[in-house]
């Protein structure tokens, strides 16, 4: 399963043993404990998103004992039965694929709940397509861009405005040490003071600025192939 560096570095500053390409066959009771029978995996061949599938490798299977196990793979949303919308397998939300619309009349839905585990632009776009939807459905035209960015002529490292952006290392996120989060729910990332907020702000690389280019020159045969672009990336 995929995790970020920071995820696995934190993991291992509070003790936990992680064991890769491991995967569970079953659990069962021995005592007052628990026994887990797991097996080697080894990566086959890359699935439809490119990822390399873990198989099993035959004869490798092994059993660790432990006082509580915690099944923590997969991620499923909780829908309130007061919402009053239908909800299909892994417990999402039915929604018209075009506007988003649950079927409550009024109401839509986005994101995670509609989806299951996906990426945050996924959501954010779903945003934009129910409020779309519910401005047509308020009587309006649906149209809701907005320009709130301004355009300007860009450098030879378009977007980037301060010049020792690449001298820039990203910002560490204070923490409570591992001694005092072992055993408890407590708060780990204790967020940005000011001045480390506006260092991170200081690195933002802009990457939803409009820019205006320059027509190309004329070729040298006197073909005329200069356009003007107006990009927003």
């Amino acid at each position: 399963m995929p995790a970020s560096p920071e995820e696995v570095e934190a993991a291992l500053e509070e003790g936990i043993r992680i064991d890769f390409l491991t995967g569970h066959v079953r659990v069962a009771r021995k005592g007052d404990r628990l026994a887990l029978t797991l097996n080697r995996m080894m990566l086959g061949e890359p699935d439809a998103s490119g990822r390399r599938r873990p198989v099993p490798v035959k004869g490798s299977e092994f059993t660790e004992e432990f006082d509580t196990i915690i099944g923590a793979i997969g991620q499923v949303p909780e829908i309130p039965a007061g919402f009053g919308v239908k909800t299909a397998r892994g417990n999402i939300i039915e929604v018209d694929p075009v506007s988003l619309e649950t079927g409550r009349k009024g109401v839509w839905a986005g994101g995670d709940a509609v989806t299951g585990p996906d990426s945050v632009i996924r959501a954010i776009a779903a945003g934009r397509i129910a409020a779309s939807s519910i401005d047509k459905y308020l009587g309006g035209s649906g149209v809701i861009d907005e320009e709130l960015s301004w355009e300007r002529e860009i450098g030879a490292c378009a977007g980037i405005t301060d010049p020792d952006f690449p001298k820039q290392l990203r910002a560490r996120m204070p923490c409570l040490p591992p001694s005092e989060v072992k055993d408890n729910f407590r708060e780990v990332e204790l967020g940005f003071p000011v001045e480390l907020a506006i260092a991170e702000s200081k690195r933002c690389f802009q990457c939803g600025f409009r820019a205006q280019i320059p027509p190309a020159p004329a070729p040298p045969s006197g073909r005329s192939q200069s356009r003007q672009f107006n990009r927003s990336g």
